[in-house]
């Protein structure tokens, strides 16, 4: 993805019904792929938003869209989806209902191609370790689009994750499969790694199948699902174990499972929300530490990879602007090579040897283990050593990542918490 505009725009109200056109510069050669835009502020703003390419009108969807996708083929609806031309766009934005006479909103506009192989390294990324045998992707595990509760199309969500800087996003809306279709070409466009997969919804849990193309029927238990699962390469993950309501009641899921340790709707408050989190699911038991947004619509620290989840994958001796074949991804999921940041770009735990990690990003953070050790981060690259167990990093009050290697359970079905306990 290549950044054509990004930074604060000025609305008012003070005229009714004034709009505020930002012009966009498309250069040549036009980009094949297409054009996201995406504009940022309050859910409870309205903010109306349209676009005109050099010709004229492309689409209008007022205040009902904070993420539109324009392509070739496909566009949001509401939007004509056809060649992004050369020249002079307008993105078009009207304060429609906003809380002062004037506000600022932020807003992005993305140049997408078809293939990631010719992009520019994304600069932002941080500089994880590499070894002869491995390197670092990362990804968002959970997204959900208009085939189930959420608000974006494929697409859009593809294209979004992309300008983002993720390597690969898991689509798993709630208990459909429908969307799968949709996921080659959309990720064709996008340039990067779509998987399939399915949140498993039930009133005792939900469990997301990542790598599963099959539907999974969610009367048919943990067991049935993990069978799928392992026939299929992929791997179980259970969502927001301790999220009150929504959280694992069901028996354990054993030791072939991934825990969603950090879901983008959590407080990241060290205090009172994820560190406590984390220290209670390593006491369940399982392959790993992942993250996902839970995307259902912009808001409030809700865009694609917040959080990240961190793959460790095979090392590739060039094409490596091209998108990650999905068994890799999938590999290193099963293998429990993951950490998790807040964000795409860190700061990040890297496990090393046993009773080592590289925090990278993090210069000024502390590292804090179960145990209560802490650990001043002192250098942009820093060597630590670390209990065994899950650890954290931890800031001006809040975490900022987390890390945990695999665990045997230490819990039993009926020591997991229940509705309305606290972790």
């Amino acid at each position: 993805m290549r950044c054509l505009f990004d930074g604060p725009v000025e609305l008012s109200d003070e005229d009714p019904g004034a709009t505020c056109d930002v012009e966009v510069m498309v250069g040549t050669p036009a980009p094949a792929g297409g054009l996201l835009v995406v504009l940022e502020a309050p859910t409870s703003w309205r903010i109306d938003l349209g676009l005109f390419d050099p010709s004229g009108f492309r689409g209008w969807s007022g205040s009902a869209r904070r993420v539109v996708w324009v392509g070739p083929d496909a566009a949001t609806p509401g939007y004509l989806p056809g060649e992004v031309v050369p020249g002079g766009w307008r993105v078009r934005l009207g304060a429609h209902a906003i809380p002062e006479r004037r506000v600022e909103v932020g807003l992005s506009v993305f140049a997408s191609e078809p293939k990631a192989a010719a992009a520019p390294a994304d600069r932002s990324r941080p500089r994880l370790p590499v070894d002869d045998t491995g390197r670092w992707v990362r990804g968002d595990l959970h997204a959900h689009s208009v085939h189930s509760d959420g608000v974006l199309g494929v697409g859009e969500l593809a294209a979004w994750a992309a300008a983002r800087g993720l390597d690969f996003l898991a689509v798993s809306d709630h208990n459909t499969v429908s969307h799968h279709a949709e996921l080659p070409a959309a990720a064709a466009r996008a340039g990067l790694t779509l998987l399939p997969a399915q949140e498993v919804t039930t009133s005792r849990g939900h469990a997301v199948l990542v790598g599963v193309s099959t539907w999974a029927d969610p009367t048919a238990g943990v067991a049935h699902w993990l069978e799928l699962a392992e026939a299929a390469g992929g791997v179980l993950v259970a969502a927001h174990p301790l999220d009150g309501t929504l959280g694992w009641r069901l028996e354990p899921p054993g030791p072939t499972a991934l825990l969603e340790a950090w879901n983008g709707g959590w407080s990241p408050d060290a205090h009172d929300g994820l560190a406590r989190q984390v220290e209670a699911l390593w006491r369940i038991g399982g392959r790993g530490f992942v993250g996902g947004s839970d995307l259902h619509a912009p808001g409030a620290r809700r865009a694609p990879g917040t959080p990240t989840t961190w793959v460790r994958v095979p090392l590739r001796r060039g094409g490596d602007g091209e998108p990650l074949p999905a068994p890799e991804i999938l590999a290193g999921l099963r293998s429990g090579a993951t950490t998790v940041s807040a964000s795409p770009n860190g700061p990040v735990i890297v496990p090393l040897e046993e009773g080592r990690v590289c925090v990278v990003g993090g210069e000024g953070l502390e590292l804090v283990g179960t145990g209560g050790r802490r650990s001043r981060v002192t250098s942009p690259q820093n060597d630590l050593s670390a209990e065994h167990g899950p650890l954290w990093l931890e800031g001006d009050g809040r975490v900022w990542a987390a890390w945990a290697p695999p665990s045997p359970p230490l819990l039993a079905a009926g020591d997991l918490p229940g509705e309305g306990q606290a972790p």
